[in-house]
């Protein structure tokens, strides 16, 4: 198994049963060795971002019907050829390996996909908004009554565009120093204890040196400015971010309740809270199914 066909089961999967992408995501990382897990995560989120332009390149190339993993499979080869710009031949065999009793027709497409490659991509840049930006419609249509629609697409792109990784340094002083040395990261500007880098670091994230998060989730424990003893409460706390910085503000004292909706959620909120040693009471609680009085 590699981060290629994993990709393929994960993207099926995310489809078929309607799960939430992190959930998916987070299901599957664990079976890859560390070195595969950036190109799988890559994979899945870029496929799910430009969703509605590689079924129209499917349909341009394919224009009968395709099951769901043989989509996926394509979906993932084309993404590689026309985003990831991987060697074509790279991209089609690895897809064809992944592609099980659907090997020769993925090896048709996606071959036809190289040799047409220019006339596919003129082709798209003259479909609709929604198409081209991978939008939902109902969606596009609702900022264009407020926006223009270069303003739109400029929106579109941004939504797109791969978030930087962000890592918030646990602890204070000497040791955060420490590992802001062995990162050799960037400074985010506000964000004195966040630093951009350029790989995820494996090895301080096992030790609970850093908590990869984006900084803006950092801003709802700040502006609750938790005091050590108080209790509070992280009503949709998964993946974690947001509980352990409300611990380090309240210097790990007082009561600290961690709730999340769904199960998978759940456990993946336990181990990272376990890794960053954060003492935290979890419950799986919906609250849309207990509305307040």
């Amino acid at each position: 198994m590699n981060a290629r066909t994993l990709c393929v089961d994960a993207l099926s999967q995310w489809q078929s049963e309607n799960l939430l992408a992190d959930v998916v995501l987070h299901e599957h990382l664990d079976a890859l060795p560390d070195d595969e897990k950036p190109l799988f995560n890559e994979l899945f989120y870029g496929v799910i971002r430009h969703l509605s332009e590689l079924d129209f390149y499917i349909t341009q190339l394919r224009p009968e019907p395709v099951d769901t993993f043989t989509r996926n499979v394509l979906r993932s080869g084309l993404y590689q050829l026309f985003h990831l710009r991987v060697p074509d031949h790279a991209a089609v065999h690895e897809s064809v390996n992944a592609a099980r009793r659907a090997h020769g027709l993925v090896n048709a497409v996606l071959r036809r996909a190289v040799r047409e490659r220019s006339q596919l991509e003129e082709n798209f840049r003259n479909q609709p908004l929604p198409v081209r930006m991978s939008h939902p419609k109902f969606l596009i249509e609702r900022w264009l009554t407020w926006m223009t629609e270069v303003d739109v697409e400029a929106l579109c792109a941004w939504n797109n565009t791969p978030a930087p990784i962000t890592a918030r340094l646990d602890g204070s002083g000497e040791d955060q120093q420490k590992t802001m040395a062995t990162l050799a990261g960037r400074a985010v500007g506000g964000f004195l204890d966040f630093l951009e880098i350029d790989r995820i670091p494996y090895q301080a994230l096992q030790r609970g040196e850093v908590y990869l998060q984006d900084p803006s989730t950092s801003l709802a424990p700040r502006l609750l400015a938790p005091q050590p003893g108080e209790s509070v409460l992280d009503a949709c706390a998964a993946p974690g971010g947001k509980t352990c910085l409300l611990s380090q503000l309240m210097q790990h004292t007082g009561r600290l309740v961690a709730a999340d909706s769904h199960p998978v959620r759940l456990d993946k909120l336990s181990a990272n809270l376990s890794r960053m040693a954060v003492d935290a009471e979890l419950l799986e609680l919906d609250w849309l199914d207990h509305p307040q009085p």
